[in-house]
């Protein structure tokens, strides 16, 4: 504002006079007055470009803004989501848990029947083994030669079964002979 008063002053004082003078104090008010024309031209040109650069910059903020409001919406959504799979998620967390009891249970079962199972083997083996001993002390046994007791002769008195009319059969079994008399 300041240069545009110095211009039109200085303006004033050039048409006012008819005859031009050509003073040193009017040469140096041109050239302010040119310096300042220049100037006022570069900060209009400069202007332009913020005024250019302001409404590039409200038209990114209008789409900032929409875009704003979009992910706003999207994130309220997302909560809406996100509480049902909190929800859900809390659901499963507690199914799990009792899957994971009835599974921690199944393998406490599972490890109480294989130490019963081991125990009945280890009985079985025991019971084997005792077996295969006994066995084994068969063989050994069946192997060994038997006692043979010496025959024992028996005298018997002779009979005259034709005497008393008596019929007498004998049976011979092993060395005993056996006499059956009716």
């Amino acid at each position: 504002m300041r240069y545009l008063a110095i211009l039109l002053l200085c303006s004033y004082c050039c048409f006012a006079q008819t005859k031009p003078i050509k003073s040193k104090a009017l040469s140096k008010c041109e050239t302010d007055l040119a310096a300042s024309t220049e100037k006022q031209q570069q900060y209009l040109v400069a202007g332009g470009h913020l005024l250019q650069e302001k409404e590039a910059l409200e038209a990114n903020n209008k789409e900032l803004a929409d875009r704003n409001l979009e992910l706003s919406k999207q994130l309220t959504e997302l909560r809406a989501a996100a509480s049902d799979v909190l929800k859900f998620n809390g659901t499963m967390q507690t199914e799990y848990f009792k899957l994971l009891t009835n599974y921690n249970g199944l393998i406490d079962k599972y490890n109480s029947s294989l130490t019963e199972a081991n125990a009945a083997l280890q009985k079985a083996n025991e019971r084997l083994a005792k077996r295969e001993r006994l066995n084994n002390q068969m063989l050994i046994w069946a192997m060994m030669p038997k006692y043979q007791p010496p025959p024992v002769t028996v005298y018997q008195m002779p009979v005259h079964t034709e005497a008393l009319n008596v019929h007498c059969t004998s049976q011979k079994l092993g060395d005993f002979t056996y006499t059956n008399c009716n």
